[in-house]
């Protein structure tokens, strides 16, 4: 939303086609700090979501146990990675003075092309992974969950079960549209810097940035129709979000 209103406040008072700005300019403004780290970070945490899923399923007991630090172990090397190329980019960036990128100034434009190739391995590697993890763990918990369902009689273990399987499911409509929204876009995005062409770059950059911005807004979205309980506790601190309060409950048909 910065970067939105930031870069509309740019076009309304530059002139874009005559006025251009140096990499170090683009680096260091403020929408672009944040999106360095914000770009590759929300594709790792995506991933880290779903190896977080996956423990739980495969070690429960280990993961009630050292859930916590293994959730602090997994964000505490995301930001480190992160960190490591931040840095040195911001670096390169400093000596960057030539007047040769457009005044809207997007992320790309404030980082070298070595590190913005980094970036791009991270964001579609971390993501379409965190795809893949939820296949795994979908097939993984279908298989067992018939069988769990009968040697777990009592009524509290069925219920924990079946709220189990209900996240899960979850998870994997968010994976579906993570995929969408913010895979192929940057795949797409991607194909069109190769090819060069000014003004397929400028739509494809105008996409990514466009849905993968509505990417955690649609996330969220599923997130609250899906799941009563988080749904509950964020209407009590967002009294807006009952509009997605639904009277649905935990059923024993895969939805």
């Amino acid at each position: 939303m910065l970067a939105g209103f930031g870069r509309l406040f740019i076009v309304i008072t530059t002139n874009t086609t005559t006025t251009l700005s140096s990499m170090r300019q683009c680096a260091m403004i403020p929408w672009n700090v944040l999106q360095i780290w914000a770009e590759p970070l929300s594709a790792m945490v995506l991933l880290i979501i779903s190896v977080d899923r996956l423990a739980s399923l495969v070690s429960p007991l280990k993961y009630r146990k050292y859930g916590r630090h293994f959730q602090i172990f997994q964000v505490s090397m995301a930001v480190s990675i992160v960190a490591s190329l931040v840095l040195p980019s911001w670096i390169h960036s400093w000596g960057e003075v030539a007047l040769e990128h457009s005044p809207i100034c997007w992320t790309a434009s404030g980082i070298a092309p070595k590190f913005n190739t980094i970036f791009f391995l991270i964001r579609i590697i971390c993501s379409s992974a965190s795809v893949v993890v939820y296949v795994i763990l979908w097939i993984i918990f279908r298989h067992y969950f018939s069988e769990r369902m009968t040697n777990n009689s009592n009524s509290n273990s069925a219920l924990y079960l079946r709220m189990q399987r209900r996240f899960t499911v979850t998870m994997g409509i968010w994976g579906i549209f993570t995929m969408i929204l913010y895979v192929l876009p940057v795949i797409i995005t991607s194909i069109t810097n190769s090819l060069q062409i000014e003004a397929l770059n400028e739509f494809a950059t105008i996409l990514l940035t466009f849905t993968s911005n509505i990417n955690p807004v649609v996330d969220l979205i599923v997130l609250l129709w899906r799941q009563n309980d988080i749904n509950s506790a964020m209407a009590k601190i967002l009294p807006f979000v009952k509009i997605f309060r639904h009277k649905s409950t935990i059923d024993t048909s895969l939805k």
